[in-house]
């Protein structure tokens, strides 16, 4: 096993050879710091992404939760009309119930949605 030391710079024979070097060094300084901005680049087109992302699914959210709201308020109507055309009393317990349970529903999973995109606070 030989070495090949044909690239290597003799300093003393070539006196442009340190000005070479420092060139070179200084070009691989320029690739790192391109690199780096690179790096930063993708990584604030990924946080645009993002945010693009957590905005349309606020939206959806918060249009699922005035959807369903709003089908419980249909039913609740008819439920309630239903009873007022054959004159009979509303039982508390099936309003209450289906109030208490319909908007706990979608209010926690607006929790859990929205806890999951846009993070909760760090308990360290």
């Amino acid at each position: 096993m030989s070495l090949d030391l044909t690239g290597i710079v003799n300093l003393e024979d070539n006196p442009n050879a340190e000005q070479e070097l420092s060139d070179d060094s200084q070009e691989v300084k320029i690739q790192k710091m391109q690199a780096e901005i690179d790096s930063l680049k993708a990584a604030t087109e990924d946080t645009r992404n993002n945010t693009q992302l957590k905005k349309e699914l606020a939206f959806k959210t918060f249009e699922f939760m005035v959807q369903f709201s709003t089908f419980v308020g249909v039913i609740l109507g008819t439920y309630v009309a239903q009873h007022i055309f054959l004159n009979k009393s509303i039982p508390n317990n099936v309003l209450i119930t289906l109030i208490t349970t319909t908007f706990a529903t979608v209010i926690g999973l607006m929790v859990i949605i929205l806890k999951g995109l846009f993070g909760g606070k760090d308990t360290q």
